[in-house]
């Protein structure tokens, strides 16, 4: 059986494709994190570690990437102003407070345990136009496949942590 396409939530890191959301998994928000290759040193192309979280949890990090979105589309074709904390980016300045206590909040939901998590393997797809002008904000979905841990998988910490 084929399993089929869920949504993507949120894109937090983004390296030659997607490294950190949330997404779901069987109907449920899971964060996602990109397994690391300690043996390659690096990205492993499509393998992911997956860590369930709650609702609550979720509808924070759906709030933080709302910041996200109207920061990228204001600033879509512009030069996004370099903000005084690396911390700070992604949000425009009538968001900042409010951003900064979400990376508060979601900062150890983030720190995720590699035994809390399990490791599947991810397709991709775009549900939107090509990479415009600016500041890129994929509309993404995935479908999610069993995979096996690996010895040098590694869980790196979040960069939004």
């Amino acid at each position: 059986m084929v399993e089929p396409f869920e949504r993507v939530y949120t894109v937090t890191d983004y390296w030659d494709g997607p490294r950190e959301g949330v997404a779901a998994y069987g109907g449920a928000p899971h964060l996602y994190r990109s397994v690391w290759r300690r043996d390659l040193d690096d990205w492993d192309d499509d393998r992911y570690f997956l860590c369930s979280i709650t609702p609550a949890h979720a509808a924070l990090a759906f709030e933080d990437w709302a910041i996200w979105q109207r920061f990228a589309e204001y600033y879509r074709g512009r030069q996004a102003p370099v903000p005084a904390s690396l911390a700070d980016w992604g949000a425009l300045p009538e968001d900042l407070p409010r951003h900064r206590q979400l990376r508060q909040l979601l900062a150890p939901i983030l720190a995720v345990a590699r035994d809390r998590c399990f490791v599947a393997r991810a397709e991709f797809r775009s549900l939107g136009p090509p990479r415009e002008a600016g500041l890129f904000v994929p509309v993404l979905e995935v479908r999610w496949t069993c995979a096996d841990s690996l010895p040098d998988d590694d869980l790196p910490p979040s960069p939004a942590a």
